[in-house]
């Protein structure tokens, strides 16, 4: 296959054993006129085995362990695709989500981007993500695509200088704006057909970093916004704003939270007065849903920890 229309990009770096399932997903589309380039980001875990497979259709890509931004990008660069669609290691697509979505794409090629939905997987427990029409300004109020749904035209992909490399959290957010910042809406196949699947090593982000990175993205559009005379843009980078600082509000109370149910009391004192600093607002409404009593506990506790 000289010039398959389709290039699947998956960074692995310790996969694990989510790396055979998620290949399996992707050989098992109905829709088989695709490449896969796997690029190992100089994973300490052998994945030599990903270059021994028999299917013609796969390719191991190595490189320096550079990060998972640099690794999309490289995969990005090398292949052939009109398309890219990106997986990671540890998600799964459902059979028909290419060839799903390669009709919307024939019918509305200039999309800023084409996504689905997809579903939430812990364990044996499997939770529906909405399906929401994605606009840009959606996108800088609140709204969430999971990137392992996501297919862009490798042009599109490139002209916006693909992931950026210099954030460890929100590259996925920073990606989507700058895809969608001029150009058609994206396109939704309205069905959940991706698995993301949590597990200890995706759901242990730190908030910090996470609220720094999104108010920093979200700065640059609202800078652009306000440059181009765009009040409902700079409305809505506003709203996002407000919105990552109450997400975050809530993490920071639930990270203090165990980290006083640990008898770490200092460091649960930190994440409270970050919980305040964040978002007063929120603040109050954790201490209605917490209850006094709960609070009054966590404080005591970590009066009693403070030296006098």
């Amino acid at each position: 296959m000289e010039h398959p229309p389709i290039s699947v990009i998956i960074p692995v770096y310790r996969p694990g054993a989510h790396l055979t399932a998620c290949l399996d997903s992707v050989l098992a589309q109905s829709m088989s006129q695709f490449e896969v380039l796997v690029i190992d980001d100089g994973s300490p875990e052998d994945v030599s085995w990903v270059g021994e497979l028999s299917d013609p259709r796969i390719h191991l890509v190595r490189q320096p362990n550079l990060g998972v931004s640099a690794a999309r990008n490289h995969g990005a660069q090398i292949s052939r695709g009109t398309w890219l669609a990106f997986l990671d290691q540890d998600d799964t697509w459902h059979p028909d989500k290419l060839a799903r979505q390669w009709e919307s794409m024939c019918q509305q090629p200039d999309a800023a981007f084409h996504h689905t939905g997809f579903t939430w997987v812990t364990g044996p427990d499997r939770r529906p993500g909405g399906l929401p029409d994605v606009t840009y300004r959606g996108l800088l109020k609140d709204q969430h695509v999971c990137l392992s749904s996501l297919i862009v035209r490798r042009a599109a992909y490139l002209d916006v200088g693909g992931h950026d490399i210099t954030l460890a959290q929100m590259q996925d957010y920073d990606l989507m704006l700058r895809l969608a910042l001029g150009r058609p809406d994206p396109v939704i196949t309205p069905a959940h057909l991706v698995d993301y699947h949590l597990h200890d090593n995706n759901a242990s982000r730190d908030y910090q970093v996470a609220v720094a990175e999104r108010a920093s993205v979200l700065r640059r559009h609202l800078a652009v916004a306000r440059r181009r005379g765009d009040s409902l843009s700079v409305h809505a980078a506003k709203e996002g704003l407000k919105r990552g600082r109450e997400l975050y509000a809530f993490q920071a109370f639930d990270t203090g939270r165990r980290a006083a149910h640990q008898g770490a009391y200092a460091v649960s004192a930190g994440h409270l007065t970050r919980t305040v600093r964040l978002s007063p607002r929120t603040s109050l409404v954790i201490a209605r849903s917490a209850g006094r009593a709960t609070l009054g506990s966590i404080g005591r506790r970590i009066g009693r920890s403070t030296p006098s």
